[in-house]
């Protein structure tokens, strides 16, 4: 019997990844294209939907080249970043930018456009903002929306079809135009319990437009992501890239979900081949790290935690709730600690074309430690301190207003302060990881090991550093980065035949356990002999956030 494959496609912020794995979960091949960000104002970021389709397409063609395999592809499983999505009544994008290009159509996820209109939503106190950590963010859809009515008011009147990503790649693929329990529940305030629309929180917000026609701009099909459905691919689009006319396309989720699933199922894999004890998946922490950081953490029955998103019903898992918290910027506020710095220019001069910046400034730490008889180079942020909200709190405090801080400062701009700069950032990072891990496991979560996936895995320093603050085991792969592209993939195989009577747990377990890419993953265990030093840290943190706050009431009225 010929091999069977399954095929996933993720959408990050700044670039497209398509995968391509065997039935029995291996990758066989993938690709990666660039997408385009377009910042033309501070906190303005755009993207165009046009761009990310002719990527995508690109991605596959690449894949199938390579594995000519098309005729055994059984399904294709999509997650993408929650960004909002315009077309018009003809499924022709409508731009939201000042720009006037209508191929500018989609506001991303980490837009912060719509601050005044997020704090008006969050003014009404509204029951259902409860299930938001008790603030929604303007990185969330409602308020999104609410600003195009208010200053685009053309796009937002001419607006037929509001997507999230993840739903509108689905229809691209499919023609039908399927919204997702996932990105509606989490983003758009859906109830997923009751499986309804919240007619009274629309008119509340000053939109009620949208619950017309069976909420027909925003999706009256709704439909849970890891169950069996009977969508397929479009003819047209089957036979333009080479693909099986029965492929099936799943129900999508967004990136972060996507790669909760697929994180959980290769830490079932690869501790189903170690000897000590075994977990839930409730004590499974997903941290989805790379450009921002998503904390995926599911749990039986729901758990109500200020400042933390959720509980979501079948976000993630099916009957289970998840509860999700977020820092807005990690691994790009490294890169922008980094390339702000003074010595940027040396640290590329020295870096060459051979190393990745990380791997240099890692290097140099250790170096600079032992070169000051240093135990260890976490000791060298002893009189640096960063609180890590450069682009707002998600989580714990659901403040997009709060900033980052620097203690420290002097008038050295050597390579020696970029790095220990750098290094004071991820520890602030982790701090931050250790408080909305503290706040989950207060309300009853318990967490025992971190699943950590996303591009900053491949930053040694980040993962050791998370790993000891948190004082948590945690588990990630080596140089492989696959677990999102997985999780896409699973989205696809669970609209298959094959998986039609199967549970979660079963499917992940399929994928997960014969998986070798499982095994080649790394388990840290906390190193207790810099504990103290990190509470000390943290305590710190934890002032200057108060403090902050503190600062900002004394200035109110300024």
């Amino acid at each position: 019997m010929a091999m069977k494959y399954y095929m996933g496609v993720d959408v990050g912020t700044s670039s497209v990844r398509v995968g391509l794995f065997d039935q029995n979960g291996i990758l066989m091949e993938q690709k990666t294209e660039e997408i385009t960000v377009f910042n033309f104002k501070q906190d303005y970021y755009e993207q165009s939907s046009s761009e990310i389709i002719e990527k995508i397409n690109q991605c596959i063609n690449f894949i199938l080249d390579k594995c000519p395999v098309g005729e055994n592809v059984l399904s294709i499983g999509f997650d993408a970043t929650c960004s909002l999505v315009i077309l018009d009544k003809n499924y022709q994008p409508l731009s939201v930018s000042d720009s006037e290009d209508p191929n500018i159509n989609i506001i991303m996820w980490m837009d912060h456009r719509a601050i005044e209109q997020a704090e008006f939503i969050n003014s009404t106190n509204y029951e259902a903002l409860k299930n938001v950590g008790g603030s929604i963010s303007p990185e969330m859809d409602p308020p999104k929306i609410l600003w195009l009515k208010q200053n685009k008011k053309s796009s937002f009147q001419n607006a037929s079809h509001f997507f999230s990503l993840p739903d509108f790649l689905v229809w691209k693929f499919s023609g039908k135009s399927v919204r997702s329990v996932c990105s509606v529940t989490c983003k758009w305030l859906f109830k997923s319990k009751e499986n309804k629309w919240d007619v009274n929180f629309w008119q509340t917000i000053d939109l009620d437009e949208l619950t017309h026609d069976n909420f027909a701009r925003i999706g009256s099909k709704i439909e849970k992501p890891l169950k069996y459905c009977d969508t397929k691919i479009l003819d047209s689009v089957s036979k333009a890239l080479g693909l099986n006319p029965e492929t099936k396309i799943g129900v999508s989720m967004i990136d972060a979900h996507a790669g909760g699933v697929g994180g959980i199922c290769l830490t079932y894999g690869y501790l189903n081949h170690l000897k000590e004890s075994k977990v839930n998946v409730e004590e499974i922490l997903v941290l989805v790290s790379g450009t921002s950081s998503c904390f995926m953490a599911t749990s039986k029955e729901p758990k109500f935690i200020k400042g933390i998103w959720g509980p979501y019903f079948e976000a993630m898992v099916p009957n289970m709730w998840l509860n999700e918290g977020g820092q807005s910027a990690s691994g790009k506020l490294l890169d922008h600690v980094i390339t702000t710095h003074p010595s940027y220019s040396q640290l590329k001069a020295d870096l060459g074309d051979n190393n990745s910046v990380y791997n240099y400034l890692n290097d140099y730490l250790k170096r600079l430690a032992e070169e000051k008889k240093l135990k260890n180079l976490t000791y060298l942020t002893k009189d640096v301190h960063v609180y890590p909200d450069f682009h707002g709190n998600r989580s714990p405090l659901a403040d997009p207003i709060m900033k980052g801080q620097i203690i420290g400062l002097g008038l050295d701009t050597s390579l020696q302060d970029l790095a220990i700069k750098y290094l004071a950032t991820v520890q602030a990072l982790a701090y931050q990881t250790r408080h909305i891990i503290e706040e989950m496991n207060s309300q009853g979560i318990d967490i025992k090991i971190i699943s950590l996936i996303g591009g900053l895995i491949q930053n040694s320093l980040y993962t050791r550093t998370v790993c000891d603050v948190c004082n948590v085991p945690v588990l990630f792969q080596n140089g492989l980065n696959s677990s999102i592209i997985l999780g896409a993939a699973l989205l696809g195989a669970a609209s298959c035949d094959f998986f039609r009577e199967k549970s979660f747990e079963q499917l992940i377990s399929d994928f997960g356990i014969k998986n070798q890419n499982a095994m080649n993953c790394s388990f840290l265990r906390p190193d207790l002999n810099t504990k103290m030093y990190h509470q000390t840290k943290y305590e710190i943190y934890k002032l200057m956030l108060n403090n902050q706050i503190i600062f900002r009431s004394m200035m109110k009225n300024f």
